[in-house]
């Protein structure tokens, strides 16, 4: 049998013991099927592969030593774990006849030491592979239209709200087509004025998609380009959106500085936190264009519509931090999980790998525990329950609110302006006035 492991079985009639052990297998980036007893156990082992099988000992029914023998009826090689709550002489020469290793449930990191063993790949996910992590079904449907879009060379919308992951799908979507030799370019549509959005992308002196970018050529005047993602494509100005229809239309653009054409052989995917049907709708968005665009979109759900992901991708990034600081780092504990997972990640995964960045720099040892998240996550913070129950003032609303968005999108003033609904001077005057009165975090 493979060394590697990736489906796990746990059978265990103790729900909330179940469901911490699958919360921590997640983290580590195995894919663990939950059963309450050995009858449901031998169900999903007849319906799915099982690399692995995790069984408590004491169960109403049928207890655990029958539902391996069971289920190695099923896979005569299936690797076995059983977890009691006591040792003994006893248990070890029954674990030995199924031919099963066993710990005790007061010593799991033994446990834990052994899981990570038997998965010889060492990584939860290998950073350098751009995927989109998560087993919900949402997201597994979206992997399979990136698989069956990236080859077609056609434009996509990709539609989600910030921080969701737009541009690690356009990534896919380019390093899984033809055009993955030549180079992938972003550019951030309400960053441009009309004229400097066209100037950025036709100007002479660079030939960004070539392998070999040689002088005097312009960005599509190799023979095979690359992909460009038009991210924030509401905020395009009226007059590119004209122009960027007619150059979809005629395959062929037009030099910033000429009169002449030439051709332009180059992907154009669309990034958008906003529906662009209902921006036609609003007058606020070309019809033509849209119609053009809008082959396929992608929609790419919140994180708080996929909460079952955000263990997996928790491990990720703990993972990659890790890493990244090279710091022994290597559990999140069940207190810091369950605080995820009530939570309501305004800025998405970005948000989340913020928090388990800011937890790995901040830890001293093999744990992130909810101390070495940021204050508002904390129990004792009056943002969350003031001690004396007294109902907040609204500029103390405001101010949490303010600080919570722009914490939670890493900073990013442009950004948290535009999540709050108010202009970004607007906000600079209420940053300030909160500054004169405290420090900001």
């Amino acid at each position: 049998m493979a060394d590697t492991i990736q489906k796990i079985l746990l059978v265990d009639d103790e729900e909330t013991f179940l469901n911490s052990i699958a919360q921590r297998l997640k983290i580590l980036g195995f894919d663990p099927l939950k059963a309450s007893g050995g009858r449901e156990a031998l169900s999903l082992a007849k319906s799915n592969h099982i690399d692995l099988a995790i069984v408590d000992l004491k169960m109403p029914g049928m207890d655990g030593l029958v539902t391996i023998a069971k289920l190695k009826e099923i896979y005569p090689d299936l690797r076995s774990i059983l977890l009691t709550g006591y040792g003994g002489e006893k248990v070890k020469q029954a674990t030995e006849a199924i031919n099963s290793a066993y710990f005790e449930k007061d010593h799991l990191q033994d446990f834990w030491d052994f899981i990570k063993k038997s998965n010889k790949s060492g990584e939860t996910i290998p950073p350098e592979r751009l995927r989109m992590i998560g087993e919900t079904h949402a997201m597994q449907m979206l992997r399979r239209n990136i698989e069956r879009l990236a080859a077609l060379d056609c434009t996509v919308i990709i539609r989600g709200e910030t921080g969701a992951g737009k541009e690690l799908a356009a990534r896919i979507i380019h390093n899984s087509s033809p055009r993955k030799k030549y180079r992938f370019i972003a550019f951030n549509c309400g960053c441009f004025s009309n004229d400097l959005l066209i100037e950025e992308l036709f100007k002479p002196g660079r030939a960004i998609f070539s392998e070999d970018p040689q002088p005097n050529q312009y960005i599509a005047q190799t023979e095979s380009g690359g992909t460009i993602l038009l991210d924030q494509i509401e905020d395009m100005p009226m007059k590119m959106q004209l122009s960027m229809l007619k150059i979809l239309d005629n395959k062929e653009a037009f030099r910033h500085e000429g009169t002449d054409y030439f051709p332009f052989d180059v992907r154009i995917l669309v990034a958008s936190r906003y529906s662009l049907g209902k921006l036609v709708e609003e007058g606020k968005f070309r019809e033509e264009l849209y119609h053009r665009l809008n082959l396929m979109e992608l929609f790419i759900p919140p994180l708080r519509e996929r909460r079952d992901d955000i263990p997996p991708l928790s491990g990720y990034f703990l993972n990659k931090y890790a890493k990244d600081f090279k710091k022994n780092v290597d559990h999140i504990s069940d207190e810091v999980i369950s605080i995820f997972m009530s939570y309501d990640f305004p800025g998405n995964v970005r948000e989340l790998e913020h928090l388990i960045e800011r937890a790995v720099i901040l830890v001293d040892g093999r744990t992130i525990e909810s101390k070495h998240l940021p204050v508002r996550f904390q129990k004792s913070d009056a943002s969350i329950r003031d001690p004396a129950d007294r109902i907040m003032t609204l500029a103390e609303v405001e101010r949490n609110h303010i600080l919570k968005t722009l914490e939670a999108i890493g900073g990013n003033k442009s950004k948290t302006a535009e999540l709050l609904g108010i202009s970004r001077s607007a906000l600079w005057r209420k940053l300030t006035n909160i500054s004169n009165k405290e420090s900001i975090p």
